[in-house]
């Protein structure tokens, strides 16, 4: 009983914690620009809360048109700063070598109007050690 107490206190401190990074990664990243200049075709990624659970993590994130322009396509990169391992970035291609992720566009969400986003992309994974930042996170436009 005591163990019990003692996994389920140390769930909810990575909870609270997982909790508190993400909302201070979407409020750091989510005006994050990846412009080529005012004028032209720029984008932007929405990091969402997200959740996390021994061993694995669930991130929702959304591409935004932060351009005056449509966008004809995009691409997002991040560095994880853990032994993250993507399994699925829903409605994306996508590849991870190492920490370094990269993720475009599917046929069907690749054309975002001036100031519309994509719907969910969710980025799911494993991991052994508590979720922390993404890093070097850029969106481009295509």
């Amino acid at each position: 009983m005591t163990e019990q107490r003692a996994r389920s206190g140390t769930r909810r401190r990575l909870t609270v914690w997982s909790a508190a990074a993400f909302t201070a990664l979407a409020t750091a990243v989510a005006g994050f620009p990846g412009q080529a200049h005012a004028d032209g075709p720029s984008c932007s990624l929405a990091v969402e809360k997200g959740v996390e659970w021994r061993g694995g993590f669930n991130i929702p994130l959304r591409v935004v048109n932060t351009g005056t322009v449509p966008l004809n396509g995009w691409r997002v990169t991040w560095t994880f700063t853990g032994d993250q391992k993507l399994h699925a970035i829903t409605s994306s291609r996508w590849s991870q070598t190492g920490r370094q992720v990269t993720a475009g566009n599917a046929f069907w969400n690749g054309n975002l109007a001036p100031g519309a986003q994509t719907g969910q992309l969710s980025a799911n994974g494993s991991s052994s050690v508590p979720f922390g930042p993404l890093l070097d996170l850029t969106c481009t436009p295509l």
